[in-house]
């Protein structure tokens, strides 16, 4: 209600993995309802066990709770470099398995989607990512992940954590220089990247930045303050 009464549209995000049951996912999500979210963000969330009986977005979504609360729009996670959690034990094959199976859930049943991906640090793994996806058929626009300013020690543990792939290999680099730890790291070149790729290559749906507050909202409000205008 905070968010909304300042002018943001808020997109909560929902983790699978964190809801117990069904009556814990419609309490939760009528609650936001009430508070004027129409968006929402629907994951499988990174836990390695569930804590109820869910471990996947789509069993969330075939639920109908969504569309009962009057959510017109849905995000679904999408993972440029891999999902290691599942991609060690499944394959690649199995990301894009679910992600057309959400598409066609959202399509059947009216309601507008986006794909928001996980953070990396270059804009070439997401463009042959784009380009796969298009050519099975996938077509929701894509929000790519940006990490905002931080210090480089901050970006290395977030990419630890999360599982990054090859993208993050000039910040691991910059951490092996003790004096650099703490410079902070902006995404100006990859915002730059990514803009380019949207104006030559408009066919891969490339439709803007989903950003990663690492380093604080401070530091991404004044990173963003300084490119307007």
């Amino acid at each position: 209600r905070q968010l909304k009464d300042a002018g943001f549209q808020a997109i909560p995000h929902v983790p699978a993995r964190f809801v117990r049951d069904a009556e814990d996912l419609k309490s939760r999500i009528a609650a936001l309802a009430g508070a004027g979210v129409t968006e929402m963000l629907v994951l499988g969330g990174g836990a390695p066990q569930p804590i109820g009986i869910y471990d996947a977005a789509l069993q969330l979504l075939e639920t109908g709770v969504f569309q009962a609360n009057g959510i017109t729009r849905i995000g679904l996670a999408g993972h440029p470099e891999g999902n290691p959690d599942i991609t060690k034990i499944h394959g690649e094959a199995v990301l894009l398995k679910a992600l057309k199976e959400k598409q066609a859930y959202l399509k059947a049943n009216g309601i507008d989607g986006f794909i928001a991906t996980q953070f990396l640090f270059e804009a070439a793994p997401v463009a042959e990512w784009a380009r796969t996806l298009r050519a099975e058929g996938v077509g929701l626009p894509i929000h790519v992940g940006v990490p905002g300013p931080a210090t480089i020690k901050t970006l290395v543990k977030y990419a630890t954590m999360c599982g990054v792939g090859n993208s993050a290999r000039f910040i691991r680099k910059q951490a092996m220089n003790i004096t650099k730890l703490l410079t902070v790291n902006t995404p100006d070149d990859f915002v730059q990247d990514l803009a380019e790729l949207h104006a030559s290559r408009p066919e891969l749906g490339i439709a803007g930045p989903h950003l990663y507050p690492f380093g604080g909202f401070d530091k991404l409000f004044d990173w963003l303050a300084s490119k307007q205008g």
